[in-house]
């Protein structure tokens, strides 16, 4: 892994969490401290929130250390990329169910439970919800397809049943359990710059046999 990394302040929690939450965070402003909220409302009892902090200069990490409570472990890093960071928060993490999630989400009352089903299945290696713009919820996606070989992607529409298999699903929201996680090996540390790094992973997952 690129980049430096450092405690900067956690918590001692005395939960013992299955299911953490790994938000990765560059200068996400108001968002951040908005995206952890959202968690804290919609999360399981048993679950922590990991924050890393890639080299943000915009104080949105320190907002959320003003938040503190013990479900919360903020760490820094710098030069990790978005994969490095998701990487760095699942090291770190103690639950056995991953949720890796952008700092810049809103998330609807349930939206985890379906989810958590699937992926305690052992023949899903992952699971995703449907995507929608930020005031836009009717413009949504549920994982993606690649549409050429540049490796272009696109959306795909609303299913026909409640979950489906579907090619790529996207890192923005993404559960896992992490020992599928580990036999993975995680993100690619080497898709530093932004995308690519869930249709990498996604593409593996496939290969597994999942």
């Amino acid at each position: 892994m690129t980049g430096r990394t450092a405690a900067i302040w956690y918590s001692s929690s005395t939960l013992s969490p299955e299911i953490s939450f790994v938000v990765p965070a560059r200068n996400e402003g108001e968002h951040l401290a908005r995206t952890v909220g959202e968690i804290r409302r919609t999360m399981p009892p048993a679950s922590e929130i990991i924050v890393v902090d890639d080299g943000s200069i915009d104080g949105s990490a320190d907002a959320v250390v003003c938040t503190a409570r013990d479900d919360l472990r903020l760490f820094r890093a710098e030069g990790l990329g978005a994969a490095g960071a998701r990487n760095y928060g699942a090291r770190l993490a103690e639950g056995d169910i991953l949720v890796f999630l952008d700092a810049h989400m809103t998330l609807p009352q349930g939206w985890l439970e379906p989810l958590l089903d699937l992926v305690r299945r052992p023949e899903i290696g992952a699971a995703a919800p449907g995507i929608a713009v930020m005031g836009a919820p009717g413009h949504c996606g549920f994982g993606l397809r690649w549409t050429s070989p540049s490796l272009a992607v696109d959306w795909l529409p609303p299913p026909s049943s409640e979950a489906f298999a579907a090619p790529l699903l996207p890192g923005c929201a993404l559960v896992m359990r992490r020992a599928v996680f580990t036999e993975l090996g995680g993100f690619d540390d080497g898709l530093a710059s932004w995308g690519s790094e869930d249709a990498e992973l996604s593409l593996r997952l496939w290969l597994l046999g999942f």
